[in-house]
């Protein structure tokens, strides 16, 4: 969800933080994205495999 924060404070600016009640609907899963970044948080912490 942060490349969703990112995109639209590219685009929009300081307009972000006037946007109290839009919603924005997106294809992203926000249960799997969250899985994703844990499980690659825990891969990386501190080893790092070789190929």
């Amino acid at each position: 969800m942060q490349l969703v924060r990112q995109e639209l404070q590219a685009k929009l600016g300081d307009k972000v933080k006037d946007l109290s009640g839009v919603k924005i609907f997106t294809t992203f899963d926000s249960v799997a994205q969250d899985a994703a970044e844990k499980s690659r948080r825990g891969r990386h912490s501190g080893t790092e495999e070789t190929a």
